[in-house]
């Protein structure tokens, strides 16, 4: 049975995903840390908070 990929190992690009590769990555990729991603929930919603480094560089 393979391995179920959550969105957290696809944003962040887990190791962990065993060959799957959501596309080539080029040069000029954003690459995210672990650090610069925070899921949770807030209000019953679920969030995203993306760090000051994420938001500099968009």
């Amino acid at each position: 049975m393979a391995r179920r990929v959550s969105f957290r190992d696809i944003l962040v690009g887990s190791k962990n995903m065993g060959g799957l590769n959501m596309h080539d990555q080029e040069e000029d990729d954003l690459q995210l840390l672990e650090r610069d991603v925070t899921i949770g929930m807030k209000d019953g919603m679920p969030s995203i908070h993306f760090s000051d480094r994420v938001h500099q560089i968009l």
